[in-house]
């Protein structure tokens, strides 16, 4: 069976926007990024409806689908709070080590 059903809609932006600010307000206090809520949620909704314009070039290119969905969405959102806190934690273990090298020093 050859047959695909595209139940897939494209969200409007305020609905995108909402869902973002609901995920990184849930991480902000423990991420420290409660100043920067509203600029990465812009960043969020910029990258998604800019995958969605690449996907529209990419079948009119190569007549392939490529789905963006409301999984894809938070996916993504999911993704930068999971780098970032690795990040936090790789940044914060590196001072650790530097202060404590300079401790031994001084």
């Amino acid at each position: 069976n050859c047959c695909t059903i595209d139940w897939f809609n494209a969200w409007p932006e305020d609905a995108l926007y909402s869902v973002a600010h609901v995920k990184l307000e849930e991480k902000c206090t423990e991420c420290g990024i409660s100043q920067y809520v509203d600029p990465l949620c812009k960043m969020a909704l910029s990258i998604h409806q800019s995958v969605e314009k690449e996907t529209a070039k990419f079948f009119d290119q190569l007549k392939r689908y490529n789905y963006t969905t409301p999984t894809s969405y938070l996916e993504l959102i999911q993704l930068y709070i999971n780098m970032l806190s690795k990040e936090q934690e790789r940044v914060t273990s590196a001072e650790g080590r530097y202060r404590g090298g300079l401790q031994k020093i001084t």
